[in-house]
């Protein structure tokens, strides 16, 4: 069998790469902004469930995958894992998007998130096993999916909602049709191809468990910051500034493009950027205080700051997980990106029931954030100054900085 060039397969890997992260990010901003007309035609399903249905099956499938990891990894081959977690994906999208019954839905949707844990598992298995040394390459266009998911969604969601009564169901036929794609550029990229020998022999093996540990926190402290203060700074602008939808869109635009400028620069500066997880999480801290203080009396001010917190997300975020990569070893790869990934979902979950707590408490959203952060500057200056992470100056060998 004849295949394309090495550049050729490495583009379509990166191409697949952008498009889960597009994905997951559209399914869920699309469905957002979609969920009451698509209640209104399934009996009055809970917009609430039609959500939930899907996001507690990928954290639960996760913490699964995390306990049977040693016997995915003797069973299963990255990518046999990535495209079985595409097909689940596909047809959960299709039976919700031809099902009228509110039990097939919901199974639709259950099926939809356990593909969905297996396909954001198997992406970053992928990635650790054919792309380790130049793993800043795929994460940056992963970075870009995301960024185009968060602004496309709630467009993207809108508009095929309001076409018919019964057109909100195309969130799922488009769903359907990009993890079609997806798996067949990633079969196309990675079929046939021998992963890279990986030298793990001057990796610090006393200093992983802190190192990890670390790494691991800081992801769930960036996630649970930047999704608190994205939910915070919408409602506090619609509800109480009242300002429109589109002026908060323009908001999420600027994090976007914030947070490609830090992925970005982290990809430019390759092995060079041990210190940016590190800054990324100071910049994270300031940056929502800073907000806090701007919206007080100027909102349109809070796209200076909110970029900053798009800048930190994606410096800190693309950062913080390929160092894990740099210190983890082969075995243990699997293992740590799905709790790389678990923290990343506990992080957003925590930082939208956050809020929700200052709701029901009627406190002060910006006091909750504020009060937040600064348990994490006490973890971020812990992080700083103590977390033992590695020399990456060369690829080939990896040590205690």
């Amino acid at each position: 069998m004849t295949y394309a060039s090495p550049r050729v397969r490495d583009g379509m890997y990166y191409a697949a790469f952008l498009l889960v992260e597009l994905f997951a990010a559209l399914e869920v901003t699309a469905m957002l902004v979609a969920a009451p007309a698509a209640s209104a035609r399934m009996g009055g399903l809970g917009e609430g469930l039609m959500l939930s249905s899907y996001l507690y099956p990928v954290f639960g499938c996760m913490v699964l995958f995390i306990l049977l990891h040693a016997a995915i990894q003797r069973r299963c081959s990255a990518l046999g894992f990535m495209l079985g977690g595409l097909a689940f994906f596909v047809a959960g999208n299709v039976i919700c998007a031809v099902t009228s019954s509110q039990g097939a839905f919901l199974l639709g949707r259950a099926v939809q998130g356990v593909g969905g844990a297996a396909t954001f598992g198997g992406q970053l298995w992928t990635a650790g096993e054919y792309y380790r040394r130049t793993i800043t390459r795929p994460m940056f266009f992963g970075e870009c999916g995301a960024a185009l998911g968060i602004v496309a969604g709630p467009l993207v969601g809108g508009f095929l909602a309001s076409i018919s009564p019964e057109s909100w169901r195309l969130i799922f036929v488009l769903n359907a049709g990009l993890g079609v794609l997806t798996a067949g550029l990633s079969l196309a990229a990675l079929a046939g191809r021998t992963p890279p020998e990986h030298d793990d022999s001057m990796l610090a093996v006393s200093c992983l468990g802190r190192g990890m540990a670390a790494l691991i926190l800081a992801q769930l402290t960036v996630s649970a910051l930047a999704v608190g203060m994205e939910f915070c700074v919408s409602d506090y602008l619609q509800n109480v500034q009242g300002k429109g939808p589109l002026f908060v869109g323009l908001l999420t635009l600027a994090a976007s493009v914030g947070a490609i400028a830090g992925s970005y620069a982290v990809m430019a500066l390759d092995r060079g950027f041990a210190r940016l997880a590190r800054a990324g999480v100071w910049l994270m801290v300031t940056a929502v205080i800073a907000v806090g203080m701007l919206l007080a009396d100027r909102p349109e001010a809070a796209a200076v700051p909110i970029f900053a917190v798009g800048v930190a997300l994606g410096m800190a975020q693309m950062a913080i997980y390929v160092l894990l990569v740099a210190i983890t070893p082969q075995e243990r790869f699997v293992l740590i990106s799905l709790v790389y990934l678990l923290a990343m979902q506990s992080g957003n979950a925590l930082g939208i029931q956050g809020i929700e707590l200052a709701g029901l408490t009627a406190s002060s959203p910006f006091l909750l954030l504020t009060l937040l952060s600064l348990p994490c500057a006490a973890f971020a200056l812990w992080f700083s100054l103590r977390a033992p992470l590695p020399s990456l100056g060369n690829p080939g060998r990896k040590g205690r900085s």
